[in-house]
């Protein structure tokens, strides 16, 4: 690890954390569901007078508090590509956790004021969160690390994910926070990583690759890469991101037609 940088463990390390919550949200529901769906029939109880709903509506409202994340996953990942470019790959994590924060406070806010309906909002916006993060995340791993530590950054990435995919099957035991007056904190444990991120958030550095590509700022894109690897190898670094420039560049002017996705087995220059 001689070649790379403390903040670019930092970074590599805080990614991991605040994007492994990702597949959290989708199974927290399965060990929860019994105590939820209890709060649900209770809350529609009160609200009729005592009268115990259907089965079949209750089943209606419990497909979608468990789906609603799915659905907002597939309009989180429609999102990447405007963030990304827009904000900059690492304020667009940033904006990914915020929206996860914003999510797990009104999962918990929807138990308190007794809200199924707030409770499915919540969790349709952290699944925005999630769709944006599984593109975003490895979209900044990949471009703030050398050729050599692609291949390690993406394997901690993806053991954060299951990491954080093994807490929600164990956080959501009765023992722990599957009961029916804490379930809600377990909905709403994505909080936890989201914060930790924003908090290593001044220390990691914008994608040099972004910075050069997106925004032709080369002086920003070396200082990136003075933060990210050691110095003896920022020129190399930098020298390689403008030729790697300059043939997407010419590859581009070349072709009057769109990329399509095809093109990313096609062309070389586009991987």
């Amino acid at each position: 690890m001689a070649s790379v940088t403390k903040k670019y463990l930092l970074a590599v390390v805080s990614i991991a954390i605040g994007a492994s919550y990702q597949f959290f949200n989708f199974n927290i529901v399965n060990t929860s569901q019994t105590v939820v769906v209890s709060w649900i029939n209770e809350t529609y109880a009160a609200r009729d007078g005592g009268r115990a709903m259907d089965a079949m509506t209750l089943t209606y409202l419990w497909s979608a508090v468990s789906s609603a994340c799915l659905f907002g996953s597939i309009f989180g990942s429609l999102l990447t590509q405007p963030i990304a470019e827009r904000l900059g790959r690492r304020y667009g994590l940033v904006l990914t956790s915020l929206t996860a924060i914003f999510g797990g406070c009104l999962c918990l806010l929807a138990k308190n004021v007794a809200s199924p309906e707030l409770l499915i909002c919540a969790r349709f916006i952290l699944g925005l969160n999630v769709g944006a993060c599984c593109g975003l995340a490895p979209l900044y791993l990949t471009e703030i690390s050398p050729v050599k530590y692609r291949g390690a950054a993406g394997t901690a990435h993806m053991l954060a994910i299951a990491l954080g995919d093994l807490s929600s099957m164990v956080l959501g035991l009765p023992q722990l926070l599957g009961t029916p007056s804490l379930w809600s904190f377990a909905f709403a444990w994505p909080i936890v990583p989201a914060l930790i991120f924003l908090i290593c958030l001044p220390f990691v550095p914008e994608s040099p690759r972004y910075l050069l590509f997106a925004k032709n700022d080369l002086p920003r894109c070396r200082q990136s890469l003075e933060k990210l690897v050691h110095k003896d190898l920022v020129e190399q670094e930098v020298a390689a991101l403008i030729k790697e420039a300059s043939r997407a560049h010419h590859q581009r002017s070349q072709s009057d037609q769109p990329v399509r996705s095809i093109d990313l087995f096609r062309h070389r220059w586009l991987r």
